[in-house]
């Protein structure tokens, strides 16, 4: 993972996911199969998730911080 990369040729304390935010995006297509067009929070906290256990791996003292309402 791209994070994962940074972390380890770079060593910032703070890694800033930019752009995950409130829910705007909603997903009507069809032939990607999800339960609800609105799950964009759950997409979202899937991202962030899969974010903070590549950085894990690297250091788990970095922290992840991101914008928006709901704060994945």
């Amino acid at each position: 993972m791209f994070v994962a990369r940074i972390l380890r040729e770079l060593r910032p304390a703070c890694v800033r996911l930019d752009c995950v935010k409130e829910p705007s995006e909603n997903c009507f297509n069809k032939e990607h199969k999800h339960t609800s067009p609105f799950d964009v929070v759950r997409w979202n906290y899937g991202l962030v998730k899969r974010v903070r256990e590549a950085m894990d791996t690297i250091d788990p003292d970095t922290l992840l911080m991101t914008e928006g309402l709901h704060e994945v």
